[in-house]
């Protein structure tokens, strides 16, 4: 597994379009390199159901793959920071 935290330099400066890294990359656990990662390469498919808006789900243009953005620390002030984690494939 793959964790991107903050100081990898290969998410410190956003840009107009990500390359695609679902293939090497199964959790970024920064909420900025998440956020930009989420919107700046995969497509929002929705809100997971039950999830109070909490989980929004995404999809990879590239290679299919699903991936999750959630708020584990949900007590804080806007749900804290965010995780956005590769689903497993079915």
């Amino acid at each position: 597994m793959t964790i991107i935290h903050l100081g990898d330099s290969s998410f410190s400066e956003p840009k107009d379009a990500m390359d695609c890294r679902c293939d090497e990359i199964t959790e970024i656990a920064n909420t900025m390199e998440a956020h930009n990662y989420a919107t700046k390469h995969l497509h929002r498919v929705g809100t997971i159901e039950g999830s109070g808006g909490w989980e929004i789900q995404y999809r990879c243009p590239a290679t299919g793959l699903d991936w999750i953005m959630s708020f584990p620390q949900g007590h804080l002030q806007g749900g804290g920071p965010c995780i956005l984690r590769r689903m497993r494939p079915d």
